[in-house]
């Protein structure tokens, strides 16, 4: 449950008679991120559980612009994504409680140990479900 996604994009070479467009988007087909004219960015979201999502960059022609010309040669998109305990930052945390650097890391220690536990039993409760097929 609230499994945290952060991600980061930026796309590089748009033609000036593009523009880019991003939909996150889960399995329902729930909207979860989106955004028009889209040359980077970041987004964040959290899901229910370990649910798919996919991510889409939809290239346009600007509206108003007459004519075929050329489509895009070369646009390139780059894209990090991170889910569950690596998106997670400390940052603020450890403004707010004035953490000293080994108690910061032993907070992070005890975070991943819980991630570990709980993705355990969520495999378990998956191994059970799959064994009366």
């Amino acid at each position: 449950k609230d499994v945290l996604v952060t991600g980061e994009f930026s796309i590089d070479n748009i033609p000036t008679t593009y523009e880019v467009d991003i939909k996150v988007t889960d399995s329902r087909d729930q909207i979860l991120f989106s955004k028009e004219k889209a040359a980077s960015g970041k987004f964040a979201f959290t899901l229910d559980d370990y649910d798919m999502f996919s991510i889409c960059f939809i290239s346009k022609r600007v509206e108003g612009i007459v004519g075929r010309g050329p489509p895009p040669e070369e646009m390139s998109v780059k894209l990090a994504v991170k889910r569950g305990i690596e998106a997670k930052t400390y940052d603020d945390l450890n403004k707010a409680q004035k953490l000293q650097p080994m108690e910061l890391e032993l907070k992070k220690l005890e975070d991943l140990a819980e991630a570990i536990v709980s993705d355990f039993a969520y495999m378990k409760s998956r191994e059970r479900q799959n064994e009366g097929y």
